[in-house]
């Protein structure tokens, strides 16, 4: 399966499966799974549950225009993003559509970045403790952190050490280039702050609705 698929990090990252049953037009969470730091959180379903009423109304508006027909080919997708759905900031989205399993069709959603209280976008009634307001700080602050150190590296090199500094110049921008898209959903998030200030994780905030990213095709 492809890196962009299974690559562990650091960050949060929120994994959905879904099924829908043989003879339904609908999907139902199967499980929900929040990563961070070597830790998981696990929500698995009981009883069949509806995706309409799994999820809080926002998120379940984002998710619906990447859930796939029946009929569907298996097939791995991607859309960067960024998604904001009220109190988390999600991004990087991976779509894997598999293979229908006794009449049943299935499928995962993978957000490989969250940032804020991930368990906030299930439905009230299925949430289990959510993550403090520290442990988002946290997550922010090492965020910063690793998109910072490359350029620190760039800002103390020495123009005086001919080949050597061309050299070290490259593999500074190449660790860059490795982390635009998380550079991307970072500055995402910057500016969201700089224009709504500190309530911009705290609620949703007014505006525009955001248009949906597309999904691109990536190789299994």
């Amino acid at each position: 399966m492809s890196r962009t698929w299974d690559q562990e990090t650091e960050r949060t990252v929120i994994e959905i499966a879904l099924k829908r049953p043989e003879g339904s037009q609908d999907w139902f969470l199967d499980w929900m799974k929040v990563r961070w730091q070597g830790a998981c959180n696990v929500v698995r379903c009981t009883a069949p549950e509806p995706v309409e009423s799994a999820f809080v109304p926002a998120f379940g508006a984002l998710m619906r225009p990447y859930l796939p027909p029946r009929g569907a080919t298996p097939a791995l997708l991607a859309a960067e993003g960024p998604f904001p759905c009220d109190m988390v900031q999600l991004a990087q989205l991976r779509v894997l559509i598999g293979q229908p399993r006794e009449g049943a069709d299935h499928m995962m959603l993978r957000f490989q970045h969250a940032l804020g209280p991930a368990l906030s976008i299930l439905a009230p009634r299925l949430r289990p403790q959510e993550a403090s307001a520290s442990q988002m700080e946290t997550q922010a602050a090492r965020m910063l952190a690793d998109l910072l150190d490359p350029c620190l590296n760039l800002a103390a090199l020495d123009p005086e050490t001919g080949r050597d500094h061309v050299q070290a110049v490259a593999a500074q921008l190449e660790a860059l280039r490795g982390r635009h898209e998380e550079m991307s959903f970072f500055s995402h998030l910057l500016r969201r702050f700089l224009s709504h200030g500190p309530q911009a994780f705290g609620r949703a905030v007014a505006g525009p609705e955001p248009a949906t990213p597309r999904l691109r095709e990536l190789q299994l």
